[in-house]
C-alpha cells in the first residue's frame, strides 16, 4: 500500500513539473512576442524619424528571432523592406522580396502590406532591368486589389511607367496615368510621381512625329511663313520649329509636311505651394516648381495672359539705374522673360536655390531648363490664373482650379522664336527616379538660344520697371 501511495505521488510530482515546465515555456514564448512587437513599434518609430541605418541594424538583430509562420513576420518583413529601399540596398532588398513570396513557402499573405511591398519594389527592381513583361506581373497583381486597399494605386502607376518604357505604348501608358490622376487625391503620395511621369509622357508624344488629340499635318504651300502659320493656329512658332525640326525660318521648304500641334493651353500658379501647373484643355499637362513674392501681397492672384514674350531680355536696376543686357548674369530676368501684367511676369529665377521660396518682388521665377520649355510651349495671349495665399493648406476649390478663359490681346506681338525644342523619336519619355534606378531617357533636347532682333527696340523701357 505505502508502495503506491508513494508511485501516486511521484506521479503527481512530476505531472505538475511538467504542468510547470509548459507554462514557463508558454510564458517566455509570450514574452517573447512582446518583446519583438515593441522593438518593432520603436523601429517603426526610427524609420519615422529617419534613421533608416540604425532600424536597419536592429531588424537585421531580429533575423534570427522570427521565422516563417510567426505572427509577427508580416511586420518585420514589411520594415525591413523599408528600411532597405530607402538605403538603396536593392539586392539584399531584392533577395529578401524573393524569398517572401516564395509560391511554395510564402511567408506572407496575399494582399498584406509586407506581401504589397514586396511586389512593389520586385516590380521597380524589374523595369529597372527593362524586364517589361516581368515588371506588368507584379504590378497586375497590385493593381487588381480594391481600389481603397494599399498598392492598387501604385500597381496601376507601375502598370503606367512599364507602359511608358515600352515602344509604341507612350500612348496607353499616358491615359493610364491620366485617368489615375483624375481619381487620386490631392495629398496622395504618389502624385507627384505620377504628375512628373504625365509630365514626361505628355512632352513625348507633343515632340513625336505623329498626330495626338486634334493634332493636324500641314503641307506647306508658297507664301507660307512661320509667323503666318503661328497665326493662323495660334501655336507658338517655338513649338512648331521644335516638333518640326525647322532650323531655318526663312528657309520653309514647298511641299514638305509638317506638324501642327492643337493645343489649348492656360497656366495656373498656385502660391500656397509655389507651383505652376501647365494645362491643356483644362488637364493637366506638365508642372513646375516657382518661386513668388516675397510677401503675400507681391504677386497678385486673379486671371491675367502673357502679353508679351521676349527672349534674352535687357533689365534695367530700378534701384541704381544700370541697364543689363540679355545674357549678362546680374541680368535678373534671366533667359526668358513673359509679361502678364505691367511689371509682373513669369522669368528664369538667376539663384536656381530659391525656386520654392517666396523671394522674388513679384514674379514668377523657374529654373532656366523648366522656364525655356514653357516659353517654347506658351503662345501670347495665353491665360494665366494666380491662386492661393502663401503658407496655406488645403486643396484649391473648383473655381480655382477651373481653366481661365482664353483672353488674347488686341496688340501683342509675338516676339521671334528663340529657342527650337529638338525632338527626339526613339527616346521615351524620362521615369521618376522612385520607380526605376535606370537611366531615365533623354527628353528633347534645346538648341541655341537666338535673340529676338526687335526685342530691344521695342522692350528697353518696361524691363527698366520690371519687378524681379
Amino acid at each position: 500500500m505505502a508502495s503506491v501511495r508513494r508511485t501516486l505521488t511521484t506521479i503527481c510530482i512530476l505531472i505538475v513539473v511538467a504542468i510547470l515546465a509548459a507554462g514557463g515555456v508558454i510564458g517566455y514564448s509570450a514574452y517573447e512576442r512582446w518583446s519583438i512587437g515593441r522593438q518593432l513599434t520603436d523601429i517603426r518609430q526610427l524609420l519615422t524619424d529617419g534613421k533608416t541605418q540604425e532600424a536597419e541594424t536592429q531588424l537585421a538583430g531580429l533575423a534570427a528571432k522570427i521565422k516563417p509562420g510567426q505572427p509577427m513576420l508580416a511586420d518585420w518583413l514589411d520594415l525591413r523592406l523599408q528600411a532597405l529601399e530607402s538605403l538603396n540596398d536593392l539586392e539584399k532588398a531584392g533577395q529578401l522580396a524573393v524569398q517572401a513570396l516564395n509560391p511554395e513557402k510564402p511567408w506572407v499573405e496575399q494582399g498584406n502590406d509586407a506581401w504589397v511591398r514586396a511586389h512593389l519594389l520586385l516590380g521597380r527592381r524589374e523595369i529597372a532591368q527593362e524586364h517589361l513583361e516581368a515588371a506588368r506581373s507584379h504590378f497586375d497583381l497590385l493593381a487588381k486589389l480594391p481600389a481603397e486597399s494599399f498598392g492598387h494605386t501604385e500597381g496601376q502607376f507601375g502598370l503606367g511607367i512599364a507602359d511608358l518604357a515600352t515602344p509604341g505604348q507612350v500612348q496607353a501608358g499616358h491615359d493610364r496615368l491620366a485617368a489615375l490622376l483624375d481619381t487620386m487625391p490631392e495629398d496622395h503620395p504618389l502624385r507627384p510621381d505620377v504628375e512628373k511621369a504625365l509630365g514626361s509622357a505628355n512632352m513625348f508624344l507633343l515632340m513625336s512625329p505623329e498626330i495626338h488629340e486634334g493634332d493636324e499635318f500641314y503641307v506647306i504651300k508658297k507664301g507660307d511663313t512661320l509667323d503666318g502659320l503661328r497665326r493662323r493656329y495660334k501655336v507658338s512658332s517655338d513649338l512648331l520649329m521644335g516638333v518640326n525640326q525647322i532650323t531655318n525660318v526663312q528657309n520653309l521648304s514647298i511641299g514638305r509636311r509638317i506638324k501642327i500641334p492643337r493645343l489649348e493651353l492656360s497656366i495656373l500658379v498656385n502660391k500656397s505651394d509655389n507651383t505652376l501647373i501647365l494645362m491643356n484643355r483644362g488637364k493637366f499637362f506638365k508642372k513646375y516648381n516657382v518661386r513668388t513674392g516675397q510677401y503675400e501681397q507681391l504677386t497678385p492672384v486673379g486671371d491675367f495672359a502673357i502679353q508679351r514674350k521676349v527672349a534674352n531680355p535687357p533689365w534695367t536696376d530700378p534701384k541704381t539705374g544700370q541697364r543689363y543686357e540679355g545674357g549678362d548674369p546680374n541680368n535678373q530676368l534671366g533667359s526668358r522673360w513673359m509679361e502678364i501684367s505691367g511689371q509682373i511676369g513669369i522669368h528664369e529665377a538667376i539663384d536656381p536655390s530659391t525656386v520654392g521660396t517666396y523671394s522674388s518682388n513679384g514674379c514668377v521665377g523657374l529654373a532656366r531648363p523648366d522656364v525655356e520649355e514653357l516659353y517654347n510651349l506658351v503662345s501670347v495671349g495665353t491665360p494665366v490664373r494666380i491662386v492661393g495665399k502663401r503658407g496655406a493648406t488645403g486643396a484649391l476649390s473648383a473655381s480655382e482650379l477651373a481653366a481661365p478663359a482664353q483672353r488674347r490681346p488686341a496688340m501683342a506681338p509675338q516676339s521671334t522664336p528663340a529657342t527650337s525644342l529638338q525632338r527626339s523619336p526613339s527616346a521615351a519619355p524620362a521615369l521618376p527616379s522612385s520607380v526605376s534606378q535606370a537611366t531615365p531617357a533623354a527628353e528633347p533636347t534645346r538648341a541655341p538660344a537666338a535673340r529676338s532682333r526687335n526685342s530691344r527696340s521695342r522692350n528697353t523701357s518696361q524691363e527698366g520697371r520690371t519687378r524681379r
